[in-house]
């Protein structure tokens, strides 16, 4: 599935009949200038944040902010993949033969929009 924005924030918000202002109530904030600057991608929540909107919208970070996961899922993948390349030159190390085999489960899970994977990395 190709997700058309960046962040989900004001659609699922909208659905639940909460206004900006009382998720900023739910979010600890007096006024919903966060939840705007969050719901327009101005501003990335901080991870308590994006966890706070899980639990509010029960829907998993990763889909309510995927553009935000996709780039971060891109940055790991490619550090996974550089840190493969170091780590091959000691394969009879079993600890890197175990890292390698971590690193290649990452990799593989590039794409995979499977609603168990929703870990955020900041």
């Amino acid at each position: 599935m190709v997700d058309k924005l960046k962040n989900y924030l004001y659609t699922y918000r909208k659905r639940s009949g909460l206004t900006q202002k009382d998720v900023a109530y739910l979010l600890g904030h007096y006024d919903g200038t966060q939840v705007s600057r969050h719901e327009r991608s101005r501003q990335t929540p901080t991870l308590i944040t994006a966890l706070a909107y899980q639990v509010i919208f029960d829907i998993p970070v990763q889909k309510l902010l995927p553009g935000l996961y996709r780039e971060v899922e891109a940055v790991i993948n490619q550090r996974a993949g550089l840190l493969s390349k170091e780590l091959k030159a000691d394969v009879s190390d079993r600890r890197a033969r175990r890292k390698l085999t971590v690193l290649k489960m990452i990799q593989m899970q590039k794409g995979g929009n499977d609603e168990n994977e929703y870990e955020v990395i900041h």
